[in-house]
């Protein structure tokens, strides 16, 4: 995971991924807007363990893209309030594990590329 910041073009997050057809690739995630960022020296699963859902039950087929967005927006309702009170820049909160570190990121819409 390499991570790059930049206020006029926002974060940028470059990973070695799996594709569909199971080939390793390179895939970047860009959010414009940034709210706060951080990088977490632990491994998300153990942390996060019996805290945390996962849930694919949406559709059986899904594969785990172990890039998630936190959908109850009052676990960080405080910063939500901070970062936008009145609503208008859509800020989620992302988590996105590597090995044994992972990212947090409280951000506005993304856009994921992929590379060669």
């Amino acid at each position: 995971m390499e991570i790059s910041y930049s206020e006029l073009e926002g974060l940028s997050i470059n990973l070695t991924v799996k594709n569909n057809s199971g080939i390793l690739a390179r895939a970047t995630i860009l959010f414009p807007l940034v709210a706060e960022f951080e990088c977490i020296s632990m491994n998300f699963y153990e942390l996060h363990h019996g805290v945390l859902k996962i849930d694919l039950t949406e559709n059986a087929s899904a594969v785990d893209s172990h890039f998630y967005r936190n959908i109850d927006p009052h676990s960080y309702r405080k910063k939500l309030a901070t970062y936008d009170p009145h609503a208008r820049f859509g800020l989620a909160e992302y988590f996105i594990p590597g090995n044994d570190s992972y990212l947090r990121v409280i951000g506005s819409k993304y856009q994921i590329t992929e590379t060669a």
